[in-house]
């Protein structure tokens, strides 16, 4: 079995947090100025003490060019869309509409115009269709479907030279390298990291993310959700209690793990647990694309470090892979209202002998056919 990859991240020092290279210190409120779609986005998480975002390559904001004659307003598309195509326009009278179709060439309403453009009554409306997203069947308990439009970072980013997170920090709106998160009660949210997350600090939140993947190494009270994993040659999430203290009270939900690149002598687990007391995976897809022999499980609960315990996995689209659940012994483990399909190779699950979990309502996503977990219902 492969050893998962840890993270080489390099350490900020305490001037730069404090300040220097272009951090700065945000309110708790911060938010995009300005965002490139409309992805669907959960309420964000409560948010932690500082925020720090590198201001050195924001991107720049378009403001609208001003002439000495009266003033002609040319409403444009809504700030928070980017598509491509042409723009067109009627003209923007009081009381009257205006439609936009495509894209606007680079142009954006300012900040404090929208105040004025209600002042004579413009209605900005656009004649583009959203992408509707996956249906929910019926049956399971999830609000969505997740996939690459309702997971990830959205919107305007600017990228930062951070690393590592210390206690009380939020990291938000920004592009990084890598991400070590080593402090305590600590935020990540609409964030790319382009090399992974490593997670050893207690009370973490992960939250609208997009990175190829996860290590929760014994850190305790960590949420992972809305994230966008895929692409990765490592595990997609990795739960390990392997620095002398036990996983504990992890939830992954809403996640889109996805398109594993394991290299020919490795194996891939979208999710392997290796040690944790409480864990909920609910809401989430797991889709491997078509079978490679290096794809191992869906998720995959080893007995290793101290073993497994008070694991729930609930209402998740599991595709591919060579088996779905692969579970050795644990203790008190409930599996419900998975959906399993895609290119499977050996089968929906595989158990130790000495393995006993709760399973019920599992269904072939196809058919919608039960599915009995290895005698376990």
């Amino acid at each position: 079995m492969l050893t998962r990859r840890l993270l080489s991240v390099t350490a900020v020092t305490a001037g730069v947090l404090a300040g220097g290279s272009g951090l700065v210190a945000l309110s708790a409120n911060h938010e995009p100025s300005a965002t490139s779609d409309t992805r669907s986005v959960a309420a964000a998480p409560a948010k932690a003490t500082d925020t720090v975002r590198d201001t050195t390559a924001t991107e720049p904001t378009t403001t609208p060019a001003t002439t000495k004659a009266k003033p002609v307003r040319v409403p444009t598309k809504k700030a928070t869309r980017s598509t491509t195509g042409t723009a067109t326009s009627r003209a923007a009278t009081k009381g009257r509409s205006v439609t936009s179709t495509g894209s606007d060439s680079g142009r954006s309403v300012a900040a404090g115009s929208a105040s004025g453009l209600q002042a004579h009554g413009i209605v900005v409306r656009s004649t583009k269709k959203p992408t509707p997203a996956p249906v929910v069947p019926a049956g399971t308990t999830c609000d969505l479907k997740p996939s690459a439009s309702t997971t990830g970072a959205t919107g305007t980013r600017s990228n930062s030279s951070v690393t590592t997170l210390t206690s009380g920090q939020t990291l938000a709106n920004v592009n990084v390298k890598s991400l070590n998160i080593s402090g305590s009660n600590v935020t990540v949210r609409n964030v790319k990291v382009t090399d992974g997350i490593l997670v050893t600090g207690d009370n973490v939140t992960i939250s609208h993310v997009t990175t190829p993947d996860i290590g929760i190494s014994s850190a305790r009270h960590v949420l992972v959700e809305y994230t966008n994993i895929g692409f990765s040659q490592n595990d997609a999430i990795h739960v390990t209690s392997d620095r002398g203290r036990q996983v504990q009270d992890v939830t992954l939900r809403y996640n889109y793990l996805h398109d594993p690149r394991p290299p020919a002598d490795a194996h891939y687990d979208g999710t392997q647990v290796r040690g944790v007391n409480g864990m909920k995976v609910s809401c989430s897809v797991y889709d491997a694309g078509k079978y490679t022999s290096q794809l191992n499980a869906a998720i995959y609960l080893e007995d290793a470090n101290g073993g497994n315990s008070n694991v729930t996995l609930d209402s998740n689209w599991l595709y591919g892979t060579g088996i779905s659940l692969f579970i050795d012994p644990s203790v008190n483990t409930v599996a419900t209202k998975n959906r399993i399909g895609g290119d499977l190779h050996w089968g929906p699950c595989y158990q130790n002998s000495k393995s006993k979990y709760t399973s019920s309502g599992n269904v072939w996503d196809a058919t919608d056919k039960a599915v009995n977990l290895c005698g376990n219902g």
